[in-house]
């Protein structure tokens, strides 16, 4: 039997010796109320799809640091809703995250044009007419 990721996190945390400062909270029905608590939202992954926690802090109206990987990069635009890091630069996520906490001109303007981009491009309205174009498509495509 495979140990559970929370298990293996935990025990990762207490050998770094951040068992202290890790607070691992579990499934949660609140995430919009604990993002609005957030003066930056980070994604360092390595990989993504279509990251949808992205899309929820930026729907919260945080700005965003992340990797510029794969999935997060057809969301995030550097310096237009967010910033990019590459994948890994701890040094980069430091930097473009001291950068938000300094000038909250650009925090604030990253986050309303993140705000603006995901109600653009991922609207309820947009979806569904995406989804009813993707079905015309289909039907249309069909041999007869």
């Amino acid at each position: 039997m495979r140990a559970s990721s929370s298990s293996v996190t935990e025990r990762l945390a207490t050998r770094l010796g951040l068992g202290d400062r890790l607070h691992l909270l579990g499934i949660r029905r609140d995430v919009p109320e604990i993002l609005r608590t957030f003066d930056v939202f980070m994604l360092t992954s390595r990989w993504e799809g279509l990251p949808r926690v992205v899309l929820e802090a930026m729907a919260s109206g945080l700005p965003v640091v992340a990797s510029s990987v794969d999935g997060t990069a057809e969301v995030v635009r550097d310096g237009v809703n967010g910033l990019l890091v590459g994948a890994g630069d701890v040094g980069g996520f430091a930097a473009a995250t001291v950068k938000l906490l300094q000038h909250p001109e650009l925090r604030d303007r990253l986050a309303d044009d993140g705000r603006a981009a995901v109600v653009r491009e991922f609207g309820l309205d947009t979806m569904i007419r995406r989804l009813e174009e993707l079905y015309i498509d289909l039907v249309q495509a069909r041999p007869t």
